[in-house]
This record gives C-alpha cells, structure tokens and sequence, in this order.
C-alpha cells in the first residue's frame, strides 16, 4: 500500500465535502419524512403548507371559502351535503386530516366518521348572507 502523505485537502474540495454533506442530510430528512408518513399511511406536507398552518406566530394566515349561486329550488343541506361527499380524483388531500409526528406534519386519511363529525361542525349553509357586504362580515367573524 502506498504512503498517502500528510497533505490535507485544498479549500475548494473541503467546499465541495461541506455542500455535499449539507446536501446529503437534506436529502436524508426528506427521506425520514417520507418513510414515517407511509408508516402512518399519509404523506408529509409540502414547505409552502406549513404557511397555513396556526402552528407559530409567523404563520398569520386564515383561508375564508365561500361561493355565491343562484337560487337552488331543492334543499340546500342536501346539495351541500352531495357536493362534499364527491371524491375529487386527483386530490388526496380531501378528507385528510393533518397531525404531527417527530415535529413534522402529515396528511393522513380521516376515517369515515371522522371525516362526517369533521363535516358536521365545520360546513353548513349560512340562510343570513344576503349581500356582498353580509359576506364579508361572515368571513371576518371567521378569523
């Protein structure tokens, strides 16, 4: 075996080890969240989710969803109720809930009476909307 000296490695390949290290454990953390998240049979969110979430003072953000239509002539529970139950296909993220595991969060699949009481207490038709402004006095009172 050859004698390899007491050189050490030049300032430009100790870059290339640091970055390839850092590189290496963002993968590896990437790796973990995708192993715990089949694990619970889910999948980890997305960095740009965590912006949604209520979790630390700088994620402010609060998403108000409401849609205006015309008069519907049959029972608006029951419309409502129909529109809720149809599986969107490309959306895995309907019907999931989203929990914390290891300080990362995941999307994992409500059961079935999860996801009604889940439906019960946080859908509903608003009879006392009648105009613009009565809108934007609801979505306030959301917050």
């Amino acid at each position: 075996m050859e004698h390899l000296g007491n050189e050490t490695l030049g300032s430009g390949a100790k870059v290339a080890v640091g970055l390839g290290c850092i590189l290496g454990m963002w993968k590896l953390k990437d790796l973990f969240k995708d192993a715990v998240g089949f694990c619970i049979g889910g999948y980890a969110l997305h960095n740009n989710d965590y912006e949604m979430l209520y979790d630390m003072p700088v994620n402010p953000n609060t998403n108000v969803g409401m849609f205006v239509m015309d008069k519907y002539n049959g029972d608006p529970n029951e419309f409502l109720s129909e529109v809720l139950k149809r599986p969107h296909p490309t959306c895995r993220r309907f019907g999931s809930k989203v929990v914390k595991v290891f300080g990362n969060y995941y999307f994992k699949k409500m059961s079935k009476e999860e996801k009604a009481d889940w439906l019960k207490n946080n859908t509903g038709v608003v009879y006392d909307v009648r105009s613009e402004e009565d809108a934007l006095e609801f979505a306030n009172m959301l917050k």
